[in-house]
């Protein structure tokens, strides 16, 4: 009793003396001592101190610290300094069985504890002042009647609603629950039916683990992240917790390594504990998002069932948040995870195999740390009996927001238009517009400029003018190498919103009216209960698609955003024409079903969701395109997934698929190589993977399966491919690889010269994005609909087989801007353009003079001529300038000791 209360009084100075503490018995180890033995349980230590407790206290934030501790810190913040939740000192409850758990640790290692400095401590907590959720602005918000005669026949008497919000510098910070499968079969391989990966194991649940620790090392200081699992039953495997500093964030990390799979999916008991967990944190400080991780169906339900027990709950509930649902494997059914996301204002994301891991949450969490406000909702009323609510997700930074509705003509003087945003508690009342612009008028005027433009590329010779002309191709090189290594990488700096490029009302108004009719087809398509198994629902699926491909083809005009949806919709290229594939009815039961349900809420919130689908680049913008770039680059520098290796014949097998996946995921080369280089380059040359042995031993120590993480970047100087196309001043057409010296470009800029590179051989392969039918090195410039781009960041790279890369050299004095542009209307950067007005374009070798000099020294007469043609390449030689190459063409005629230049982890910086 008596060690009992010396405990109890341990912060007193009347209890232990200097003297003590300074004599103390060396062999006695202390507080401190036993902390650096790493042995210690975690509960026993006070977040606040870092040191075991005397007095544990339980706060209602859920957290446990030392009592003395924390009254203090409410005396002087009145929040929590792990959650920022408001509490009350007086609301805390004593421990007494964790305080009698760490009486008896520390009598059975005769600790001796000493005094600790809370108010020193508390000094080092960096709790900054609880943001409080602000009001929005809007730049811009109206609405405006569109009649049906006006509209070209696109659509009957409606209102439409725009809002843009005002330029801010940062959003609410984000509590975000996640809540975890971690049932037994989590444990099924993900690299099944992958080429070249036939071999080796990688669990769905290793791939959730590695995307959460993107998640986290993508999350501001103010974040706040909590890590929920279940299987049979949920726990708590991270508690509420704010990532203040890099220490926190590596915390959490360990604690979701630990995380392995069990038993069954309790997916309710997940789902009820990450509300009770949102209820205890308030949604004025916070943007609260739930996500859901599963691949599979609940198997231990309420008597109710998931849905409708989560919808009750619901009613019941003051808090706010939305719960966004992620499937993996071809083998869910989605329809309860679909359900669940349409009912709580999130998305659905689909992850078949473990090559769109990355794509889905690197999407999901740049829209998150983009957006305002999660929930706005549109309600238009005409008189009193007619009024229509629609929910159009969250309004971004930087980003349009529409709505369509349906009205009636005769009521449109007795039309209300109301925004609000019920997170922020703000209602509009929105201005309305009688004057319904003309659409029609609009679309004769674009067809009939595309006309005579056309007629006049017919009528006009070839103009050999000697101006020149700048062929700008968009290069995304200089921006990735930005952020190359994840700890220079600043996920608290303050992201600057860019203007957008403006857009005539009419065309907007075009757009929207598209994406609507899109939308309403692909809701007429999910409805078909049957279409999987039922010929005829098939087939009416079937006809409801081409009807609105139809109305698309049939467009007299059509803007870059309806050329994509008709990419997206029925290409015949494996990587595109996704839309069709799905409703095939074989295609239906495996991936279809989960593709068209999440790719049309993407549609319906406006937002981009994955690297490949072009539609969905246009929802794209500066700030989403920051988050994008930096949420990557963490991804694939990251420390990969364990791995297991498996003799090719004794692979398990627990699911096969009768029927193709989706078919851009059809790709050869490394499986990792996919996954963590997927869109971009991979700035570490290679990352090693421990082989485990735990079912399939192979030796006694196992080998190390190294992964190339820079496949993605080709190290040749070329830009993109020989037969691509592109336009002349005299409206004729050239392949590039025909193109001439003196040759006048349809921007008026002349070609000079034509730099071709040929391959190490025939056989060789390199991977390149294909643009629209041009491909592309990863990370040349490109420019589409007024964005430059890196190819990487708009599709996937690709093994293709290829001789030669070409570039070029432009003149263009009138108008300075370099570029080239191709048939298909992308537009590319050219060598030495000079341009730096984004970090995309701005390179101190490929965009400065300096590479001009090197190609005139390297072939004076071909210079002259207007073409160089390399054929030897030799890229030890290559030498850099903080990671940008800065000789690519220079020739060298004495080749030192090469050693101390790493190519792979300086490739980022090599083509343009």
């Amino acid at each position: 009793m008596s060690d009992n209360n010396n405990l109890k009084d341990n912060n007193s100075e009347d209890n232990i003396s200097d003297e003590n503490v300074n004599t103390q018995d060396e062999n006695i180890p202390n507080d401190n001592d036993i902390l650096n033995d790493d042995k210690i349980p975690n509960e026993f230590l006070c977040p606040i101190t870092l040191d075991i407790m005397r007095e544990p206290i339980v706060m209602p934030d859920g957290h446990t610290y030392e009592k003395e501790a924390i009254k203090q810190v409410l005396e002087i913040y009145h929040v929590s300094p792990l959650t920022k939740m408001p509490m009350e000192f007086s609301d805390g409850v004593i421990n007494y069985s964790l305080k009698s758990l760490i009486e008896t640790y520390i009598k059975e290692h005769n600790l001796q504890l000493t005094d600790v400095n809370i108010t020193e401590k508390i000094k080092n907590l960096n709790i900054t002042e609880v943001k409080k959720i602000e009001q929005v602005e809007f730049e811009e918000l109206f609405s405006r009647y569109i009649s049906e005669e006006q509209s070209d026949n696109l659509c009957k008497d409606s209102i439409h609603v725009c809002m843009k919000p005002k330029k801010i510098k940062t959003t609410l910070s984000i509590c975000l629950i996640c809540v975890v499968d971690i049932s037994g079969s989590m444990s099924v391989n993900c690299c099944q039916n992958i080429n070249g990966m036939e071999s080796m194991r990688i669990s769905r649940l290793e791939l959730i683990k590695h995307s959460l620790k993107t998640i986290v090392s993508t999350l501001r200081k103010d974040d706040m992240i909590s890590v929920i699992t279940f299987h049979t039953k949920a726990a708590m495997k991270v508690k509420p917790t704010i990532l203040i500093n890099k220490e926190e964030k590596e915390s959490v990390i360990n604690s979701i390594n630990e995380m392995i799979p069990l038993d069954m999916t309790n997916m309710w008991d997940g789902i009820r504990m990450a509300i009770d967990t949102s209820s205890s944190i308030p949604y004025e400080n916070y943007q609260k998002s739930i996500m859901v991780f599963t691949d599979g169906e609940s198997n231990s339900d309420p008597p109710k069932g998931v849905y409708e027990t989560l919808k009750e709950t619901l009613q019941s509930c003051d808090d706010k948040f939305t719960i966004s649902t992620f499937s993996f494997g071809n083998d869910i059914r989605p329809k309860l995870l679909i359900d669940i996301a349409n009912l709580c204002n999130g998305i659905y994301g689909y992850c078949p195999d473990g090559t769109m891991v990355g794509t889905i949450f690197i999407n999901y969490m740049s829209n998150l740390l983009s957006t305002i406000t999660p929930i706005v909702k549109v309600t238009v009323t005409q008189g009193d009996n007619t009024k229509k609510t629609m929910t159009i997700g969250p309004l971004y930074r930087g980003s349009y927001r529409n709505a369509i509705f349906k009205i009636d003509r005769k009521l449109l003087n007795k039309t209300k238009v109301i925004v609000e945003l019920p997170m922020n508690q703000q209602i509009f009342e929105v201005p309305i517009n009688f004057d319904s612009p003309n659409l029609q008028s609009y679309i004769k005027e674009m067809e009939d400029l595309e006309n005579k433009q056309n007629k006049l590329k017919k009528e006009n010779d070839d103009d050999n003018d000697d101006d020149d002309d700048d062929d700008e191709l968009l290069d995304k090189e200089s921006e990735s190498g930005e952020v190359v290594k994840v700890k220079s990488i600043d996920t608290n700096i303050l992201i600057e919103e860019k203007d957008s490029e403006p857009i005539k009302y009419e065309e907007m108004l075009f757009n929207q009216l598209m994406r609507n009719k899109f939308i309403i087809t692909l809701n007429k398509i999910v409805k078909l209960e049957k279409l999987a198994n039922d010929n005829k629902e098939n087939e009416k699926a079937k006809k409801i698609l081409k009807e609105y491909i139809d109305l698309l083809n049939g467009l007299k005009y059509k803007t870059q955003f309806i050329k994509s949806l008709i990419i997206d919709i029925e290409d015949l290229d494996p990587n595109h024409g996704q839309v069709e594939k799905a409703i095939n009815q074989t295609y239906f039961k495996t991936w279809g079903e989960c593709y068209i349900n999440s790719f049309l809420r993407f549609h319906q919130f406006e937002q981009c969701g994955n690297f490949k689908d072009q539609s969905l680049q246009h929802y794209t913008n500066s700030v989403f395109s920051t988050y994008r770039r930096m949420a990557h680059t963490i991804f694939i520098n990251l420390p990969p997934p364990t791995a297991t290796r498996h003799p090719v014949d004794t692979l398990p097998q627990p699911y096969t698929y009768s029927a193709p996946r989706r078919s851009y995921r059809r790709v050869r080369g490394s499986f990792l190589s996919k996954m963590f280089g997927m869109f971009s380059n991979a700035k570490n040359s290679s990352c090693s993977l421990r082989v485990c042995t735990e079912s399939c031993p192979i030796d006694d120590e196992p080998p190390d399966l190294s992964i190339n993480m820079s496949s993605f970047l080709d190290r040749h100087g070329g830009c993109f491919n020989g037969d691509a196309i592109v336009s002349l001043a005299n409206g004729q057409t050239k392949c590039v690889k025909d193109l001439k010296k003196g040759d006048r470009l349809n921007n008026n800029s002349i070609v000079q010269c034509l730099i071709e590179q040929q391959t190490s051989n025939r056989l060789s392969k390199s991977y390149m994005c294909d643009i629209q039918g041009v491909l592309f090195t990863p990370y040349h410039p490109i420019l589409v609909n007024n964005t430059w781009y890196f190819p990487i960041d708009l599709v996937e790279a690709k093994l293709i087989s290829i001789n030669s890369w070409f570039n070029l050299i432009l003149m263009d004095e009138a108008n300075q801007k370099y570029e080239v542009e191709f048939i298909n209307g992308v537009k590319a950067i050219t060598l030495g353009h000079c341009r730096n007005e984004n970090d995309i374009l701005k390179h101190p070798y490929f965009g400065s003079e300096l590479v001009l000099k090197d190609l005139k020294e390297r072939d004076p007469i071909g210079y002259f001529n207007g073409y160089i043609f390399i054929k030897n390449f030799n890229p030890r030689q290559l030498q850099f300038d903080n990671q940008y190459c800065i000789n690519y063409y220079k020739v060298l005629t004495e080749i030192g000791n090469t050693n101390n230049i790493d190519i792979n982890n300086h490739s980022e910086r090599l083509v343009y």
